[in-house]
Formats: structure tokens, C-alpha cells, sequence
């Protein structure tokens, strides 16, 4: 009789567990759908918010406008552009085919891109350097005189002015300096040992094997 008053008593104690664990989250939920609402009105651009502990998803919700013109709203699905989040996918690929043994981070340029003026210059680089942004070479594009031109451009139109340099800021590995080209230079570098676009690389060789099935790359 004991035994079966103390098996009630746990049920009862779970079900109250599990009760206060759902009015948590569920609280948790509502404060965040009020901070979110009151920070991104239904009229503006906005963003999506997602919230999760281990593999279990707390909150996910979108915000404000994904078109200010369309008035479309952002939902879940909405897909953004992520700008320079593209180079760490960029510099995995690069990772992948040291791995498949097809090139090495220890590979000058000069072996990818043997038309580069200073050939000196080539060879010292590395493709580690552009992976780390620590190359030396200089961003030389005239950004300022035509940005639209630069934001579109392709990835061999971003890099064909840093391979006419003929000095270099600093030693390959010396200093750490930002650089966009670097990353057209290895999505090339991809391209050249893989024999197919970087971008659909990524896809078969990243995104799908994530289940990344909603991401896309622009063609750049």
C-alpha cells in the first residue's frame, strides 16, 4: 500500500515539475516577444530570433519588415544576407581540400596565380596568410571611385588589382590587417582545385551535409 502511495505521490510531483517547467518557459517567451515587439515595430525593417538550449529551440519568432517596399514581414524562414559570414564557410572549403589532400595552407600563391606581377611577392605569400588576414598585400582596389561596381563585382574582379602589387604592406605573417580581396583569392583557390564554383562546393561539401537546406550563396 506504501509503495503504491509513493509512486502517486512522484507522478504528482512530476506532472508539477513539468507544469512549472512549461509556465517558465512560457513566461520566459512572453517577455521576450514584448522586448523584441517594442524594439522592432511592425512598419520597420527587423530581424528574426531564434533561442535555443542544446538541441531544443525556445523561442523563434520574426520581427519588423523583410522588405520595406513589399511590406513583406519577417518570419522564421526569412532568409538574410550575412555579408562577411561568408569567408569562415570560404576558409572551411579551404580546410576540406587540405583534408582531401588536394592543396596545403602551406602553398604559396604563385602556384594558384603564376600571373602575378611581382613573382617574388607570390611566392612568399601563402594561403595560410589570406586565411588568417595576415598576407601583407594591400587592398588596392578603387573601392571609393566605384563602390557599387566593388559590392557586385566577381570574385576575379575583386582580386585581379591586388595581383598587379608590387610591394606589400608588411611580411606575410607579421601583422593582421583585415582584407575582402584575400577571400576572393581563395574562393578562386577553391574553384582552380576543385574544379567547380566555390559556391556550389560549399553547398555539397557544407550546407547539405548540415542540413543547411534553406541557405543559398550569391554567385559573386
Amino acid at each position: 500500500m506504501g509503495t503504491k502511495y509513493s509512486w502517486i505521490l512522484l507522478l504528482i510531483l512530476f506532472g508539477f515539475a513539468c507544469s512549472t517547467k512549461e509556465t517558465s518557459r512560457s513566461n520566459f517567451s512572453v517577455k521576450l516577444d514584448s522586448l523584441y515587439t517594442s524594439i522592432f515595430p511592425a512598419y520597420i525593417p527587423g530581424a528574426a530570433i531564434l533561442v535555443m538550449k542544446n538541441d531544443s529551440i525556445l523561442f523563434s519568432k520574426g520581427y519588423g519588415l523583410a522588405d520595406i517596399v513589399t511590406k513583406e514581414p519577417i518570419s522564421s524562414k526569412t532568409l538574410f544576407n550575412l555579408g562577411s559570414i561568408s569567408k569562415t564557410f570560404v576558409a572551411n572549403a579551404i580546410l576540406i581540400l587540405q583534408e582531401q589532400g588536394k592543396l596545403s595552407v602551406e602553398d604559396s600563391l604563385y602556384k594558384y596565380f603564376p600571373d602575378f606581377k611581382n613573382k617574388e611577392i607570390a611566392q612568399r605569400v601563402k594561403i595560410k596568410h589570406l586565411l588568417s588576414h595576415t598576407s601583407g598585400l594591400p587592398d588596392n582596389r578603387q573601392v571609393s571611385k566605384d563602390t557599387v561596381f566593388y559590392l557586385t563585382a566577381k570574385d576575379a574582379e575583386n582580386w585581379a588589382p591586388v595581383t598587379k602589387t608590387d610591394t606589400l604592406v608588411f611580411e606575410p605573417g607579421a601583422q593582421f590587417e583585415y582584407s575582402n580581396p584575400a577571400f576572393n583569392g581563395l574562393a578562386l583557390i577553391v574553384e582552380q582545385v576543385s574544379g567547380m564554383k566555390w559556391q556550389k562546393f560549399i553547398e555539397e561539401n557544407i550546407l547539405n551535409p548540415s542540413g543547411m537546406i534553406t541557405s543559398t550563396i550569391t554567385d559573386g
